[in-house]
């Protein structure tokens, strides 16, 4: 269901780019000169970016300078290089810098409403959004992971952004995951228990162990497991944990037997349906890397993409 999603998007924005010769590529004159150049900067429209992630992601047609203007802030600007790597001079103000990557337009556009109806917007307010500002707007959101990556590798194919943004995802499952156990573990202090103990239970029930020692010795684990688990196991925990929270908010007894009956129900559930979804048990799903390390490569990534795409213009 997600990879079907997943690829819907890709389809769209592929579907969707534009380029800055677009509106001269055709002319006559393009065909007599032979040194007209073509700048083929891509871009792509707020409308269309908006009928893909809708307002929570991109904001409104109302406040389009507002959502780009934080989503691109001066102190981008100023961490750039004078040069990048190809020797390109970065803008000479924010100024430019800003209206290199957001060209406001007018446009005749569709937008969609609640994903059933469209409206029709005429003559109405709208931007050019270059790959650099498009990826700035979904960097603010870790989980839009896939659609980041899509704007950082150009030239790839789905299954590549795929398997990278599957790599990747660890980084903001590991940050829910670590919300929905901040939380657990205040339940668990409150109601006066062994905290060292506690979470030792809820990793015996998740990972079907007596012991973690063998896990951590057969994966040569330093450290705190949440770590090095992989993409569907931290996901798989961190849906049963809230789970089990939202239950105890919501039943009548508070009792720390009833929480962890709760929790173990929840892990279980968690842990059968990940075998069945994918062939693979939470002990299993366990990488070579830490998280530290994926990291590390998404920030390698970024810094690429941005050496080349932060000196791009729309001009």
């Amino acid at each position: 269901m997600a990879n079907n999603k997943l690829e819907r998007t890709f389809d769209f924005l592929q579907k969707h780019v534009h380029y800055t010769d677009e509106d001269y590529v055709n002319h006559p004159e393009f065909k007599k000169n032979a040194d007209f150049k073509i700048k083929h900067t891509e871009y792509w429209f707020f409308s269309d970016l908006y009928n893909i992630f809708g307002s929570k992601y991109v904001g409104t047609h109302y406040e389009i300078v507002q959502t780009t203007g934080s989503a691109l802030p001066i102190s981008d600007f100023q961490k750039l290089a004078k040069k990048n790597s190809q020797n390109v001079l970065k803008a000479p103000t924010f100024h430019v810098f800003y209206s290199d990557h957001v060209m406001s337009v007018i446009n005749n556009y569709y937008i969609k409403q609640m994903h059933i109806e469209q409206f029709e917007r005429t003559a109405a307010p709208d931007a050019r959004l270059s790959r650099y500002a498009c990826w700035k707007l979904l960097k603010q959101y870790p989980n839009m992971i896939f659609a980041q990556l899509y704007f950082m590798m150009p030239d790839v194919t789905f299954k590549q952004i795929y398997d990278t943004s599957y790599k990747f995802s660890r980084i903001y499952q590991r940050q829910e995951l670590t919300e929905a156990e901040k939380i657990v573990n205040g339940i668990a202090h409150k109601l006066g228990v062994n905290l060292h103990k506690f979470n030792q239970d809820m990793h015996t029930i998740f990972f079907n162990v007596k012991n973690m020692d063998a896990i951590k010795s057969n994966y040569n684990i330093k450290g705190t497991i949440f770590d090095y688990m992989g993409s569907q196991s931290l996901m798989a925990r961190q849906q049963a944990l809230n789970r089990a929270i939202i239950k105890y908010d919501y039943g009548r007894d508070k009792t720390f037997e009833n929480f962890m009956e709760l929790i173990r129900k929840e892990l279980i559930l968690s842990r059968t349906n990940m075998i069945n979804r994918t062939g693979r048990a939470p002990e299993s799903d366990i990488s070579l890397k830490t998280i530290s390390q994926v990291m590390g490569e998404l920030k390698k990534l970024e810094q690429t993409f941005i050496d080349k795409y932060a000196y791009q213009s729309l001009k």
